[in-house]
C-alpha cells in the first residue's frame, strides 16, 4: 500500500485509492452507526453474537462493511463507466439517456441489496422475523443506500483532469450520507416497518 504503483510520482493524499477509501470509510461508518437502526426498528433485524459494540452495532461489522462497500462500488463504477462512455449511450436522446441511467442504477442497487440479503441469510447470528420481508421490503430499503452512493462515488476523480482533495472527497461522501438518511426517513414515514410497534422515530433522533 505504501508504493506508487499505478500513480507514480503522485503524493499519497492525491492518489485515487486513498480518496476512494476515505469516501467508503465515511459511508460505512454512517451506515453502521445510524442506518442500521432503521433495520432494527423497521424490520426487526438483530445481530445476536457476543461482540464489543458501538451504538449497539458490533464493531467488527464496521470493518466488514468497508470491505463489502469497496467491492460493490469498485464494480459498479466500472459498469457505469462502460455504459456512460459507450457509443450507443451517447447516441441516445437526452431523455432516454436519463431513463436508462436511472434504470441501470436502480437495477444495480436492487441486485446488490438482494444478493447481500441472500448471502447473510446463512449467517446464524443475524436474525429477522421474516425472510420474505427481508428479501422484499428489506432489500428495497437497503437499496436506497446504493441508489445514492453508486452514482455519487462514480464521480470521484472521473472527469478529465479532476483531482479531488481528501477534504472534497470527505464532504462528498458526507453529502451522500445525508441524502441517504433523508430517503430512509421518508421511507419510515411513508412505508413504515413490518413490525406492529414501529417507533415514530429511530432512537438517535
Amino acid at each position: 500500500l505504501g508504493g506508487d504503483h499505478g500513480q507514480p510520482g503522485v503524493p499519497v493524499l492525491q492518489r485515487y485509492w486513498v480518496k476512494a477509501n476515505v469516501w467508503i470509510a465515511i459511508i460505512s461508518y454512517v451506515g453502521n452507526y445510524f442506518w442500521t437502526h432503521y433495520f432494527y426498528n423497521l424490520l426487526g433485524a438483530r445481530y445476536t453474537f457476543k461482540a464489543h459494540r458501538l451504538n449497539d452495532v458490533p464493531i467488527a461489522l464496521f470493518l466488514c462493511t468497508h470491505a463489502y462497500f469497496a467491492f460493490y462500488h469498485s464494480g459498479t463504477t466500472i459498469l457505469l463507466r462502460r455504459f456512460w462512455t459507450s457509443r450507443s449511450y451517447n447516441l441516445m436522446p437526452a431523455a432516454l439517456r436519463s431513463a436508462s441511467s436511472g434504470a441501470l442504477i436502480l437495477l444495480m442497487a436492487w441486485f446488490t441489496a438482494v444478493s447481500e440479503a441472500f448471502t447473510i441469510s446463512a449467517f446464524p447470528y443475524h436474525n429477522y422475523p421474516s425472510a420474505e420481508y427481508m428479501y422484499t421490503v428489506g432489500a428495497v430499503c437497503y437499496g436506497i443506500y446504493f441508489v445514492v452512493s453508486f452514482p455519487m462515488y462514480y464521480r470521484l476523480d472521473e472527469a478529465p483532469r479532476a483531482n479531488w482533495s481528501v477534504a472534497q472527497t470527505a464532504i462528498d461522501s458526507l453529502g451522500a450520507c445525508m441524502l441517504v438518511t433523508i430517503l430512509l426517513d421518508l421511507w419510515r414515514l411513508s412505508v413504515g416497518g413490518v413490525l406492529p410497534d414501529t417507533p415514530k422515530c429511530v432512537w438517535w433522533m
